[in-house]
């Protein structure tokens, strides 16, 4: 392949990456507002507060593994889950893990996100969550993860962010947050002055070997 092709072929390439790419970012440290709950199997606390950031996503079915996946609250109206970044990070997405199996017992819960802005909380973001039926799964199932829902262009910049749980049933489970900022893509004439340096650099090459 000659110069340019190979040159253009490489950019391509990386304009493409970076279109598609996304950099986790991931919290310090975080704590939660509420008490959590025991019920079936008293594994639904997180004593160390790792749970919720160590990458491991659940089951769909809650009970698959005895709750080991899972942090638990029943009968709490909302749960505050405040994330330290240890600085001030930037953050578009914010993915949170959770599942249900009936209305009367573990429900998805609705989802809000917050920055804070000095000494206030700022809204960012969520998404409302209305009980159905058409939610559930089987408790047992082990053959999916975790349902998934994600808040995106959130457009953060602080060095704490808040996760808020809102129960539409008895129980709120969640086994996984995760935290992205996905890259910018390029700008058109951005685009086009590079395509266009390559193409001239190819031309050089191309005369002095000619010559």
């Amino acid at each position: 392949m000659n110069p340019l092709k190979l040159a253009l072929a490489g950019l391509t390439l990386t304009a493409l990456q970076g279109l598609a790419a996304a950099a986790v970012v991931n919290p310090v440290s975080y704590t939660f507002d509420q008490a959590t709950s025991c019920g079936t199997w008293c594994n639904y606390h997180d004593p160390s507060f790792s749970k919720l950031t160590d990458g491991q996503v659940g089951y769909l079915g809650w009970a698959a593994d005895q709750g080991q996946s899972w942090v638990g609250w029943v009968y709490t109206p909302v749960v505050n889950i405040d994330f330290n970044f240890g600085q001030v990070q930037a953050i578009s997405d914010v993915t949170v893990y959770t599942t249900q199996d009936n209305l009367g017992d573990v429900v998805l819960p609705s989802i809000k996100v917050w920055q804070k802005v000095g000494a206030d909380w700022v809204a960012v973001g969520g998404v409302k969550i209305k009980a159905s039926a058409a939610n559930n799964h089987d408790p047992f199932d082990r053959n999916e993860e975790a349902l998934s829902f994600g808040l995106t262009d959130l457009d953060i910049q602080s060095q704490y962010v808040r996760v808020s749980l809102s129960r539409n049933g008895p129980w709120i489970f969640a086994s996984e947050v995760k935290f992205e900022q996905t890259a910018a893509v390029p700008e058109a004439g951005s685009m086009a002055m590079a395509l266009a340096g390559v193409a001239v650099s190819g031309l050089m090459v191309r005369r002095r070997r000619a010559a």
